[in-house]
């Protein structure tokens, strides 16, 4: 299904247009459970493809990773249509939004992976993120 919505010729024109932007506002998912598509049809797709919950700490544009930010190999993502993380980070400003503590890690794993230029969250999430940072780097 994905071959035949990339290969019409006006998604690929938004995927390029997207590829190209300058500015990327978007969100960021917790752990897949939190995610609504993800909590939709992950499951479906972990038991069809025979992977794992892995490290999955959350997801970029649909990209799942791992505490560190790094991508976690999934099946996942030769089923969604989203940009890539090489993609996300070519972008020159990248400004999320986020809140929640089931966010904490996600965001964290952002930041690390240099996917995060400005985050607008509240105070609470802020705080316990700059508890988690402070946790991590006493060693996990």
């Amino acid at each position: 299904a994905k071959k035949v919505f990339l290969s019409q010729t006006y998604i690929r024109k938004v995927l390029n247009t997207a590829k190209n932007a300058d500015i990327l506002l978007t969100g960021i998912g917790g752990f897949p459970s939190y995610s609504t598509l993800a909590n939709a049809h992950l499951d479906q797709i972990l038991a069809l493809t025979g992977d794992q919950y892995n490290n999955i700490v959350g997801d970029f544009c649909y990209n799942f990773i791992d505490e560190d930010g790094n991508l976690v190999d999934s099946k996942w993502h030769e089923r969604v249509i989203t940009l890539n993380i090489d993609e996300v980070k070519a972008i020159p400003n990248i400004i999320v939004v986020a809140e929640g503590e089931e966010k904490i890690k996600s965001i964290y794993a952002a930041i690390r992976a240099e996917l995060i230029h400005v985050l607008i969250t509240d105070k609470s999430t802020g705080t316990g993120l700059l508890e988690y940072s402070k946790i991590r780097k006493q060693g996990k």
